[in-house]
Formats: C-alpha cells, sequence, structure tokens
C-alpha cells in the first residue's frame, strides 16, 4: 500500500507516526514524484481531495491525471464521483438573531494555509441542524463526475433551482454528494468532513415564494491555482416562470473553506448583520 503526499512537513510527520505503529508497516509514504518514478501500478486509487464543493481541492485535474497515466479499465477508483448541487438559501434565517463565529480548528486551518500556500481567501462552511432553517428550496444539480480506470469526467450544468418556501433569498448553498460504491455520503443530510458552503449574495435580500426560480450557473477556472479552481457563480431570479427585470448577478468564490458555528449573539434584538460581515 502506497500513501502518496506531495506536501514535505506532512509527509514526513506521516512518516513518523506511521513508523510506531506495527500494522501500518506495510504502507509507503511517497511524494509524488518518487511514487511516479516506482512505476507502481496501483489497483485501487483512493483520493480523499473531493472537496465541500466537489472539485474544490482539484480532484478533477490530479485523480484525473491519474486516470489517464495508468490506463487500467480495471483499476477501481475511490470515490467514483460525486454531484454538487445548489440551493435557495436564506442567510438571515438560518441564523436568527445569532452572530456568526468561527471555530478554533477554523482559526488553526487558515494559519496552516496562510503559512503553506500563503492562502488568504476562505470560504464560509455551515455545520448543525439549523442549516435546514435557510433552505428555500430543494437541492438541483450544478456539478457533476463521473471517474473509472479508464474514463474521467467533471461536467457543469445550468440549474433551475425552484423555490418551495417563502422567505428572503440573500445567499446560495453548495452542497456536494460524494459517491462511492453503490451508496453516498451527501453533506447536506449526511455527518461528515464535508461540509455546505454558503454563498452570500453581498447586500441583495429578494423575498421569494413557492413558484419562483433561481437560474444558477457555476464556472470553474484555473487562473489563479492550475490545480484548486476559483469559481463565478451567475444566478438570476424568475418570478413565477417570468425574468426578473434585474440583471444577471455574478459572484466570485475563493478555493479554500473555513468551518463555521454559531453561538448566542451579544444584542438579542439584532436581527440582520450588515452586509460587509455576511462576506466569506
Amino acid at each position: 500500500m502506497v500513501a502518496v503526499e506531495q506536501l514535505d512537513h506532512v509527509r514526513e510527520a506521516l512518516t513518523a507516526e506511521l513508523a510506531n505503529d506495527p500494522r501500518y508497516a506495510s504502507i509507503d509514504v511517497l511524494s509524488y514524484d518518487e511514487y511516479v518514478e516506482s512505476e507502481i501500478r496501483p489497483t485501487i486509487l483512493v483520493s480523499e481531495i473531493v472537496g465541500a464543493i466537489g472539485s474544490s481541492e482539484g480532484a478533477e485535474q490530479v485523480v484525473g491525471r491519474e486516470i489517464r497515466r495508468i490506463g487500467d479499465p480495471g483499476m477501481l477508483v475511490v470515490p467514483q464521483g460525486w454531484i454538487t448541487s445548489v440551493s435557495a438559501f436564506s442567510w438571515r434565517r438560518m441564523l436568527r438573531g445569532a452572530e456568526p463565529v468561527f471555530a478554533r480548528e477554523a482559526h488553526r486551518y487558515r494559519r496552516a494555509l496562510a503559512e503553506t500556500v500563503g492562502c488568504g481567501d476562505v470560504r464560509l462552511c455551515v455545520v448543525g441542524r439549523q442549516v435546514q432553517l435557510g433552505l428555500l428550496s430543494r437541492p438541483t444539480t450544478v456539478e457533476t463526475a463521473n471517474f473509472s480506470g479508464s474514463f474521467s469526467e467533471v461536467a457543469s450544468a445550468p440549474a433551475e433551482v425552484a423555490v418551495s418556501r417563502p422567505g428572503t433569498l440573500d445567499s446560495l448553498l453548495l452542497s456536494v454528494a460524494v459517491k462511492i460504491g453503490t451508496h453516498s455520503v451527501d453533506s447536506l443530510s449526511s455527518r461528515s468532513s464535508w461540509l455546505p458552503v454558503v454563498v452570500p449574495l453581498g447586500s441583495t435580500e429578494l423575498p421569494v415564494r413557492e413558484g419562483d426560480t433561481v437560474d444558477v450557473r457555476m464556472h470553474r477556472r484555473l487562473e489563479t491555482n492550475p490545480v484548486c479552481p476559483d469559481y463565478i457563480v451567475d444566478w438570476r431570479l424568475r418570478r413565477d416562470r417570468r425574468r426578473d427585470r434585474s440583471r444577471n448577478r455574478r459572484i466570485a468564490l475563493a478555493t479554500r473553506p473555513a468551518r463555521h458555528e454559531q453561538r448566542p449573539a451579544r444584542q438579542p434584538d439584532e436581527q440582520q448583520l450588515p452586509s460587509d460581515r455576511r462576506q466569506p
């Protein structure tokens, strides 16, 4: 068994940790270059780089590259892919007057990112049962991925998000369902390390009702990073199947996530956060 880790300090720490436990004596920890030079041809390729937005951690580039390089139709790839979905979301309704804060582990993660890759931008992920309170629609597919020993495909799809409950639209919510064999792990309904990602719509707050539709298209770009994409999200609200008079809106997303939790607000009567504090 081979574990491939590109970051030197992580690889060294993992090697030292495994050396202390005889159960893991058969695991070799290699850099990617060492792995390629070894000419190892795996029968099972396991990847842990599916992101909170399926393609955000570089699985499209890294896993796709290995499938093409190895070229073995019989190789099993795990996970087999993912579905990224988008939902209409009310950040204000979910908070219910609470003040958002970052958990302690999120601060450590952000510092580690700055030290290793110099990344200053984070995405805002939410966790907990209160997430369901903010949903204004069912999730709709906006990105799909499928992997096998001879096939690799990641594609974006336009989404027509049908509003199913009245509320105030101030965000979109991206979730991922990771395909593992005949099962899937859905970040919107399962407890896992994958978390739904909030996409704030700036200062926009639009009242919506059943019958309204939010048209969403998500574009992946590799302009700032050759592996982890940035995203452009275009959206438009249609009321009762007619287009809203507002023009298309566009949002840019960074490539790295951060965990978010809630705590009681210092001012219980505060119902709305200033728009600049909603930004990820």
